[in-house]
């Protein structure tokens, strides 16, 4: 995927100050969760991965917290 590339700059600058390996954690869970989604093939299995990938997906946007912006992305809120 074409986001990988971009993200191997993107997490540069989060080294020595955010753990990366949750990130990359995160990401490939992300990754692992749509391809089962798409490989769903009953109802209760696409649903399953349907709620893990939104909950990586959610991780994800809120991995910075510490900012009042990702924190109302994350919760869907807009100001």
């Amino acid at each position: 995927m074409a986001l990988s590339i971009y993200s191997l700059g993107y997490v540069r600058g989060y080294y020595g100050r955010k753990n990366v390996g949750v990130l990359g954690a995160l990401f490939n869970a992300l990754l692992l969760a749509t391809t089962l989604v798409f490989l769903a093939d009953n109802v209760f299995f696409f649903l399953m991965t349907w709620e893990i990938m939104a909950l990586t997906a959610y991780c994800l946007v809120s991995f910075e917290h510490e900012h009042e912006e990702t924190r109302n992305a994350g919760v869907c809120f807009t100001s």
